[in-house]
């Protein structure tokens, strides 16, 4: 876990924002799978999906890392290229797609949120790489 954080400023057209270049997830439970490097849509009508966390009948919770989880949903043929919502697949498909370059970030609200991209995409989208 990274406990420290750098403060990045992007300025353009005359504004200015800073946010941490890095930051935790703070809702555990949920992930946002994206279809599309964007936030257009909203949380009503996102490019891409959500995923949950599973607790076990226990109590129990493995945590799995939030690309790992999009990354499945991409290799199943759950989430396609600019879809909004999950894709339907039959219940027996295999993972025979790839996935995309993926890359974790931290959404205002807490929710780990994976866009297809590289290392310059939380930034471009004005939020923080995610630290898991």
């Amino acid at each position: 876990m990274i406990i420290g954080a750098v403060a990045v400023v992007v300025t353009g057209g005359g504004t200015a924002a800073a946010f941490a270049a890095f930051a935790p997830a703070t809702v555990t439970d949920q992930i946002r799978c994206y279809s599309r490097a964007s936030l257009d849509g909203g949380d009503d009508n996102l490019f891409g999906t959500s995923a949950a966390q599973a607790t076990a009948a226990d109590g129990s919770k493995t945590v799995i890392p939030a690309a790992e989880v999009c990354s499945t949903l991409w290799r199943y043929g759950l989430l396609a290229p600019d879809s909004r919502g999950a894709v339907h697949v039959p219940s027996d498909a295999e993972p025979t797609r790839s996935a995309p370059p993926l890359v974790a970030c931290a959404l205002r609200n807490g929710i780990a949120a994976v866009f297809p991209g590289d290392d310059n995409t939380c930034t471009a989208l004005c939020l923080p790489r995610l630290a898991e």
